[in-house]
Parts: structure tokens; C-alpha cells; sequence
């Protein structure tokens, strides 16, 4: 059911789809979504937390093994790496619904408080590996952890990774792109 509410999401946006919709994609009645998720911002919900964990069981970011290896690790530019590819698979999955979570979290207060969260989460796992960057100096001249953060959070986006899908970047083209500009903007 969460793949066929993916797929429609995806597809049709937020609004444009409708829980019979989705039931059919999956093949089962429009009761049992409803008795799975119980609404369609619940659905939401639940469709974010699978594409962000890329299946059904969710392991948080930051006890993923790529995040801890970032934080413990020496090397700017590998800390960099590991952002970009561990999370860029997360984004790679959110991307294409990030037009119907941003609908979604405009249209139903429990979505975008539930979108707030994961953002301020999102952009403080990004700060907190920024940290250990300048904590092994090599921050670029005049670039201080905020200021990086804010860079990360903007390029290293699914909204950003939508538009470069959108002229035909494959995912692996668009993590080289963001690795390259990432370094060349925050290390020095």
C-alpha cells in the first residue's frame, strides 16, 4: 500500500489523488487503506517516513552507518562524501514526491507540522556533521558552520535534486554535481 501511495503521489500530487486511487494501485479495498492509515494525511506521513527509510522498518538517519562513520571521521572532504551519498539515496526517494509533501503540508496542518519536524531534524543532522568539519579545520576561509549549513540544506535538497531530474540528471550525476560544488563552496 505504501508503494502504490508513493507511486500516485508521485504522479498525480497531493490532491489529485485520492485514497481509491491508491487502493486499487495496491489491490486492496479502500477500507482496508483507510483502516491501515486511517486519513490521507496519515498516509502521507507514513509514505515520507518509507521513502525517507527506503522501506517499511526506519532506522534513524543518524544511527544509519554512513551518518556515523561522518561523525567520526577525520577527513573533510569523506565527511562531505558520506553527506551527500548516504543522504542523497534519501533524496533520491523523496524527490519525486516532493511536489505532493510540499502540497500536502500546505493543505493539512498535521503534515506540515509533521514536515517542520523532519526539516529542523534534517537541517540539524547537516549542522552536526558541518561541526565536525570545522572541527578538523577545513572550513574555507570566512565560512562559518551556519552559513555551510545553510548551503548544504539548499543544494542538498530533494526540492533540488527534482528540478535536476526534471532535465534528465540521473541520481548519481546529481550526487557527483552536488559533491563537487559542495567542496568547492565549504572546504577550504
Amino acid at each position: 500500500m505504501l508503494e502504490a501511495a508513493y507511486a500516485t503521489f508521485a504522479e498525480s500530487g497531493y490532491s489529485v489523488a485520492t485514497m481509491q486511487a491508491i487502493a486499487a494501485r495496491a489491490g486492496v479495498a479502500t477500507q482496508t487503506l483507510y483502516f491501515s492509515f486511517n486519513t490521507k494525511p496519515d498516509l502521507m506521513r507514513e509514505v515520507v517516513s518509507f521513502a525517507s527509510a527506503g522501506t517499511a522498518a526506519s532506522t534513524p538517519v543518524r544511527q544509519r552507518p554512513w551518518y556515523q562513520e561522518a561523525q567520526t571521521s577525520d577527513d573533510p572532504a569523506r565527511i562531505l562524501e558520506l553527506l551527500v551519498t548516504g543522504g542523497g539515496d534519501i533524496i533520491g526517494r523523496l524527490g519525486p514526491i516532493s511536489r505532493a509533501i510540499e502540497e500536502a503540508a500546505g493543505a493539512e496542518p498535521s503534515v506540515a507540522e509533521f514536515l517542520k519536524t523532519l526539516i529542523q531534524s534534517r537541517r540539524e543532522g547537516m549542522r552536526l556533521l558541518l561541526k565536525r568539519v570545522a572541527k578538523v579545520g577545513r572550513l574555507r576561509a570566512g565560512m562559518d558552520v551556519d552559513k555551510a549549513t545553510d548551503i548544504v540544506f539548499v543544494l542538498d535538497s530533494p526540492e533540488v535534486f527534482r528540478r535536476f531530474a526534471a532535465c534528465d540528471w540521473s541520481l548519481d550525476e546529481w550526487k557527483r554535481w552536488t559533491l563537487f560544488a559542495l567542496q568547492r563552496l565549504i572546504l577550504g
